[in-house]
């Protein structure tokens, strides 16, 4: 996924204003981004989403216990419960032409980056796009309720034509999308 976007961010640079919010800055992604690239700073409570619970103790206690409370949140519920709590502390973005998801969740009762809900939730934008790397069939993440997610989407594009007939087999009323 991520030499995917480098290289999508990388054809986009002169033909675009591209901005970026990237969960985890501390990621060695940082250096690769290609110098036109604006990078979003986010909220310090964000970075929940890209980092570990060990790491989020080394940043601070109090986002170690509010992850470890988000933790608990999506296992008995679902990760779209528990970021619902997070995304409240988070402005909505400025208005775009287009917000880019560029990665799926990994499942269904976990905390991961959320990606797709940010888009759909925060993001402000006159069209929406999720992005789709994996398999849905064979991943593990497939859950029949991702369907009120991607049906939030203007448009999904599918990285290979795998992807797409596993995508169409899972949410065959999103096909058109």
């Amino acid at each position: 996924v991520t030499s995917s976007l480098l290289n999508l961010l990388d054809f986009l640079k002169d033909k675009c204003e591209c901005n970026l919010l990237i969960f985890n800055e501390n990621s060695e992604l940082i250096n690769k981004i290609p110098r036109k690239v604006n990078i979003i700073r986010h909220e310090n409570v964000l970075s929940i989403l890209g980092l570990s619970q060990s790491e989020t103790k080394e940043k601070s206690l109090m986002l170690y216990v509010f992850r470890a409370f988000l933790v608990i949140l999506a296992k008995f519920f679902n990760g779209r419960f528990a970021r619902m709590f997070l995304f409240r502390l988070i402005k909505k973005r400025s208005e775009y032409d287009l917000g880019i998801s560029y990665t799926h969740d990994v499942n269904w009762n976990s905390l991961t980056t959320g990606c797709n809900q940010f888009v759909t939730d925060i993001v402000l934008a006159k069209r929406k796009v999720a992005y789709v790397h994996c398999d849905f069939l064979r991943y593990g993440g497939f859950n029949s309720k991702m369907i009120r997610l991607y049906e939030q989407f203007d448009n999904i594009i599918c990285v290979s034509e795998g992807c797409k007939r596993s995508f169409d087999t899972c949410f065959p009323i999103l096909s058109n999308k």
